[in-house]
Formats: structure tokens, sequence, C-alpha cells
């Protein structure tokens, strides 16, 4: 308890944006080698892995991400644990240190991943390849008070899928007292608010979430830029409310002659959990603390980048009570440090369920 708890409060101590977890990623490196691992480091980016050999090269992986949010104070930008990624970190690096003398049948790796908060660490760490030979892919993730009992877990999280929309749109500037000789961008961007506004239904939304518009208060703005949030509960929900917002902007273009620039600047998978991968969860999870229904929460992880590829590996991530409080990215985010000890528990006891199974076998 008190090495874990040492982890923790030195990583929290730590905490770093996205992309930029050098400390972080030094700090794990370092207590990994002293250790006696070995470690895969990559150019560009902090994310490595470290690996236990098997007896086969067939790989069971455990993923753990790094990164802190910011936050704006009175004296600039402070980036704070919010999500617990550094309760993530600790919980997977303690459960390498506690398997590093064993000798599996499987190789296991130990994966510790940047911008999981902008949802594109998962991405580059595919291209770099951290895919290879995996057959089965295990996360976790602290949950809230409200979701899960500081004593149960979850063999699952159903996160739907994600979309961060950068939009601009064109008009043609007048002056305010001819507002009509003029296209207001403002009132294109505003009209397709409105619309979207019809999309939130059956877990489905899009929405506005941020607009900047015009330079003086007597100029009809011939230039708006905004953000969307979209969000759907599984991946072909998500391709249709795309075709419905990509459908909007073009009838508030013929509306109104205004031009719209739609791109997607980020972008998190909806959850796919492996049937056998969850029953592997739900036994570690029992030997533990007691078994919750595999979670649905309207958030987004970009865990699921990894199931979204061809040849996915069989996936679960382990949604982990542990009375945590007021919520996730709140900064003011609490949680009981007694969870740590179980999230270890639970990781080492799910290796050692799927080093069980011959992933390879369809059946």
């Amino acid at each position: 308890m008190d090495t874990i708890l040492q982890t923790y409060e030195e990583l929290h101590r730590l905490a770093e944006p996205s992309w930029q977890e050098e400390k972080t990623s030094r700090y794990l490196q370092q207590r990994l080698k002293e250790a006696g691992f070995s470690l895969t480091t990559f150019e560009g980016h902090h994310g490595f892995f470290a690996e236990i050999k098997g007896e086969t090269e067939d790989v069971l992986m455990l993923r753990a991400d790094m990164d802190a949010l910011p936050y704006e104070i009175e004296d600039g930008t402070v980036y704070r644990h919010t999500c617990g990624h550094d309760a993530h970190s600790s919980i997977v690096l303690h459960t390498a240190l506690n398997l590093k003398d064993t000798l599996p049948k499987h190789t296991l790796r130990f994966l510790f991943q940047p911008a999981e908060e902008t949802a594109a660490g998962a991405l580059q760490m595919i291209r770099d390849g951290v895919l290879d030979r995996v057959v089965f892919l295990a996360g976790l993730h602290v949950r809230p008070l409200s979701e899960l009992a500081a004593e149960e877990a979850s063999a699952g999280i159903r996160h739907g899928a994600t979309i961060a929309v950068k939009g601009r749109v064109t008009g043609e500037a007048a002056h305010a007292a001819r507002a009509s000789t003029g296209i207001n961008a403002l009132y294109a961007a505003g009209r397709l608010m409105r619309k979207l506004e019809t999309f939130s239904i059956d877990g489905q939304s899009a929405v506005m979430t941020k607009l900047k518009a015009g330079t003086s208060v007597n100029t009809v703005p011939d230039e708006a830029v905004f953000e969307l949030d979209l969000r759907a509960p599984d991946n072909e929900a998500m391709e249709r409310i795309w075709e419905k917002m990509q459908q909007a902007a073009d009838d508030v273009e013929a509306e109104t002659g205004s031009r719209f620039a739609l791109e997607a600047a980020e972008h998190a998978p909806a959850a796919v959990i492996d049937s056998r991968a969850a029953n592997c969860a739900r036994r570690a999870i029992a030997g533990v603390c007691h078994v919750a229904d595999v979670l649905k929460t309207p958030g987004a992880e970009d865990f699921h980048h990894y199931t979204n590829v061809k040849e996915a590996p069989a996936a679960v991530m382990v949604g982990l009570g542990s009375g945590l409080t007021p919520g996730l990215h709140h900064p003011d985010m609490t949680f009981d440090l007694r969870a740590l000890p179980k999230g270890v528990e639970i990781m080492t006891a799910l290796l050692a369920e799927a080093d069980l199974v011959d992933w390879r076998d369809e059946a």
C-alpha cells in the first residue's frame, strides 16, 4: 500500500499536458529500469512500453494514460490530474512490478500512452506499431461515485463515440445600417446551432460549444469560427449524426448564401467490448470486490481506437469504483486512494486469466 501510494503521490505532482509528459514518462521508465525491464521508446513523443517475455510471441497488453488537464487560474495555466491518469499509470506500473519474475505463456506488454485527453495518443501509438502481435488488450479507469460504489468494479465500460468539430462559416461584410446587403456569418452560425438542437435524441447530440465572430458593433461579420461536440452511443449512430450535421450546414448555406467548412479535429470511437475479455475481467474482479454490470457512460475514451482497427485485439476496459467525487475533469476531483491496490489486484488477476485463454481460437 505505501509503495503504490508513494508512486501515486509522485506522479500526481508531475502533472503534465498532452504530448508534454516528459517527467512523468521519465519517472515511470526509471522505476521499470530499476526492476530490470527492457523498454521500447519512440521518436517524437513520450509514450513507451515494457515487456515480460512469454513462451509465445502473442502479446497481452495493459494500457495506461499519462497526461493531465489544463486549468486557468489567476497566475496562468496549471495542470492537474483530474481524470485519474496518475492512478492508472500507478496501477499498471505496479501490476508490471508484481509480475516481473513470472514466466507467462503469452508475452506481457505494459503500455504507457501520451495524449489521451486529445484523443490522439492512441492513434499515434497504433501508427508506432504497439498493436503488433497483441491478441488481448485491457485498460482501467477510475469511476465517479455516481456510477460505481467504492467496493465494486465493472467488467467493461461502454463509452460512446465523440467527434470534436472545428468549423468556419464565411459570409459577406456590410455596414450594420445596411445589413441586408451582406451575409451575416454570425446569423448563419446561429441558424446551424438551432438546427443542431434537434439532434439531441436517443443518446445522440450535436452541441455548439464555442462561437466567435465580429470585430466592431456596427459591422455585419463576414466570418465566424466555432466548435461542435458530437456524441453518439455507437459508431454507426455517429456516422448518421455526422451526415445529418453536414446536411444541416448545406441547408443553412442554401438559406443564407453563406459557406461552411467543417473539420473533424478530434475523434474517439465507441467501445467494442469482447465477450471473452469481459469474462476474464469478471473472474478477476470477483476475487477482489463486487462485480458490477457493464457500465454505460456518455463520456469517451481514446482507448477504443485500439479496437477500431482491422484485426483488432480482444479488449475490455475495467471500471474501478473509487468513491470519486465530485466528478471526472472537475478541478476538485478526489477519490479514495484505497482503490489503488485493488486496481493492481484486479489487473494482475486479469492478466493471469487472459494468459489461460487461446486468443487465436475463434470459438
